[in-house]
């Protein structure tokens, strides 16, 4: 399956979530979802913030034509159209996003308690041992 696949399985769900068609009915087991895709997410754009500085321009090619069309290649596939590192990272962070979805709304049916924000969250936490 294709990221964009993935992608658009995951909003179906998330959508099936909201509309409370679909939810994961053990309390922890949502909670400690929810917990690893937050640190999937923070992962993912950890790994987001360096690939623009990965790929320093430099002139090991010499003065050459050949060195900077190789040096441009490089750099699109690294931060260019929608085949590159940076572009394939940030679709990974979208489906991460809705799979955390669905666990926050499954985890608001079963408990009654939204994990808006961190607060949420660490009470959540707190309550359940985790």
């Amino acid at each position: 399956m294709t990221g964009l696949e993935d992608a658009a399985q995951w909003r179906a769900l998330a959508g099936k979530a909201r509309a409370g068609e679909l939810f994961l009915d053990d309390e922890a087991a949502t909670l400690a979802c929810f917990k690893a895709c937050d640190r999937r997410i923070s992962d993912l754009e950890s790994m987001l913030e360096p690939s623009r500085l990965w790929f320093r321009r430099s002139d090991i090619f010499g003065g050459f034509e050949m060195g900077d069309d190789l040096q441009n290649m490089f750099e699109d596939q690294l931060r260019g159209d929608h085949l590159s590192l940076a572009s394939t990272l940030r679709e990974h962070v979208g489906v991460v996003n809705e799979i955390r979805e669905v666990m926050r709304y499954s985890f608001k049916r079963l408990s009654g308690q939204d994990l808006a924000n961190a607060d949420d969250l660490a009470r959540a936490s707190e309550r359940l041992g985790q």
